[in-house]
C-alpha cells in the first residue's frame, strides 16, 4: 500500500489536486485493487499491479476536473464564463439588509451593552476576562450575553427554532 502512496505523492499532476483530493484518491485505489484482486495473475510485481491501478484511478480525475472546468466554461453570460466563486449581487444586498437590521438592532442597545457584545464576538474575549475589563462576576456577564443574543435574534426576525439556539435559551 506504500506504493501507492509514494506514487501518487511523487506524481505531479496529482500535486495539483491537493492532499485531500490525494487521500481521496489513494483510498480509492487501495478500494479498487481489493476489490480487482482476485484478476492478479503474478505475471508481474504486486506494486507494479498496484501502481498501474493508481495511474488509472488518478487519470480518472483528472478526466473528471478537466470535464467540470469544461462545463463551468460554457456556461457564460455572455460577458465571459461564470465564476462559481464570484459574489452573488443577490445575496449581497440581502447580507448588508441583514447587516442594516443588526445595526439598528444594535443602536438600540446600551453602549455597555454594545461593548460586551462586541469584546465577545469580535475580539473573543472569554467571560473571565470580560469580568475583569467590566468588574461584575463572569456568570452575571454570561447571563447578560446570552440574553443580549436573544434579543437581538428577536428583532432581526431570526429563526429561534435551531437546536443550537434552543440550547442557549
Amino acid at each position: 500500500m506504500v506504493c501507492i502512496h509514494r506514487y501518487l505523492g511523487s506524481s505531479t499532476a496529482a500535486r495539483g489536486l491537493g492532499p485531500s483530493a490525494v487521500d481521496d484518491l489513494a483510498q480509492e485505489a487501495v478500494l479498487r485493487t481489493w476489490a480487482n484482486r482476485a484478476r492478479y495473475d503474478g505475471s508481474a510485481r504486486l506494486e507494479t499491479w498496484m501502481i498501474g491501478i493508481t495511474r488509472n484511478v488518478l487519470l480518472e480525475a483528472l478526466r473528471r476536473r478537466a470535464n467540470d472546468r469544461q462545463r463551468r466554461t460554457e456556461l457564460t453570460d455572455g460577458d465571459g464564463p461564470v465564476d462559481p466563486g464570484a459574489p452573488n449581487p443577490l445575496a449581497a444586498v440581502g447580507l448588508q439588509l441583514e447587516l442594516d437590521r443588526v445595526r439598528n438592532a444594535m443602536d438600540d442597545l446600551s453602549e455597555e451593552d454594545r461593548a460586551l457584545l462586541t469584546e465577545k464576538l469580535l475580539r473573543g474575549m472569554s467571560f473571565r476576562e470580560l469580568s475583569l475589563q467590566f468588574g461584575r462576576p463572569a456568570n452575571t456577564l454570561k447571563a447578560r450575553y446570552y440574553r443580549l443574543i436573544r434579543s437581538l435574534r428577536r428583532r432581526c426576525g431570526a429563526d429561534d427554532t435551531s437546536p443550537e439556539r434552543a440550547r442557549q435559551t
